[in-house]
């Protein structure tokens, strides 16, 4: 099934930051899932109006704000989970989760170990590109060339890293605590 929606829904920090609907990315499947989240009790899930006017804003606004308890309430059990490194030691949990809303196809959000708080997002577009998000936020980055021949495009300005493919897909976006 295929869907056309606003870059600016799907990228999702609001209207206001957004190009007015003027692109339309196709939605595609979520990619498979691994590694599922065992022995978790089933959350019933209420999606916030705000979060669906803009879920990765919403998720950014509840950085250093929410537990894993309250993520779970807005979006469910996580599909996976994994630890977050800082070098080879392990400083706190990423949890798996697919957007509620569809704009996204998953997110990954990062817990602390020291304070169990939200500290990071990792947003999983459908299909955008490094030009529509250059068109949102700009160019004020320092583009990473990685091994693989991916980049990673570390803006100045605001704590947001667009990683893109060889070609100018947008694979993710992260926002992050300073």
């Amino acid at each position: 099934m295929s869907f056309r929606i606003p870059l600016c829904s799907v990228l999702l920090f609001g209207a206001a930051h957004g190009l007015d609907g003027q692109t339309a990315l196709d939605l595609e499947p979520p990619p498979p899932k691994v590694e599922p989240v065992k022995g978790s009790a089933t959350v019933s899930v209420r999606v916030p109006e705000e979060m669906r006017k803009g879920s990765v804003g919403f998720l950014e606004k509840r950085m250093g704000l929410w537990k894993i308890e309250d993520a779970k309430s807005v979006l469910g059990e996580p599909t996976r989970q994994r630890d977050s490194l800082a070098g080879t030691k392990v400083d706190g949990v990423i949890y798996a989760f697919t957007d509620p809303t569809a704009a996204m196809r998953e997110f990954e959000l990062s817990f602390s170990n020291i304070t169990s708080r939200l500290r990071a997002v990792y947003a999983y577009p459908y299909k955008a590109t490094l030009k529509e998000a250059q068109a949102l936020w700009g160019r004020k980055y320092r583009d990473v060339k990685n091994a693989n021949g991916t980049h990673s495009y570390m803006y100045r300005d605001r704590q947001l890293i667009v990683f893109t493919d060889s070609n100018g897909g947008v694979i993710s976006l992260g926002v992050y605590l300073p």
